[in-house]
């Protein structure tokens, strides 16, 4: 299981029920490590282009893929 850090690109691979967040980019804004100290339970706050969602490190992959949206780039630099 990968562990992720801020600034990362992920792709949101379990989006079940909501057909327009599968598969959605974005980039973690902060991470909340599990207190049981496995990396699989982490959980992301990640900016995508519709808003900022939470996230466990089950349900996210990275990708490398450059992200163009401002909104996410705005909440970067926040």
């Amino acid at each position: 299981m990968d562990s992720f850090e801020i600034g990362d690109r992920v792709r949101w691979v379990h989006a079940v029920f909501q057909r327009e967040k599968q598969d959605a980019e974005g980039i973690i804004v902060a991470v909340h490590p599990a207190e049981c100290g496995m990396p699989r339970f982490d959980v992301y706050d990640i900016v995508f282009r519709f808003g900022v969602i939470s996230l466990y490190g089950t349900q996210i992959k990275a990708t490398s893929k450059p992200i163009h949206y401002p909104s996410v780039l705005k909440h970067l630099h926040e």
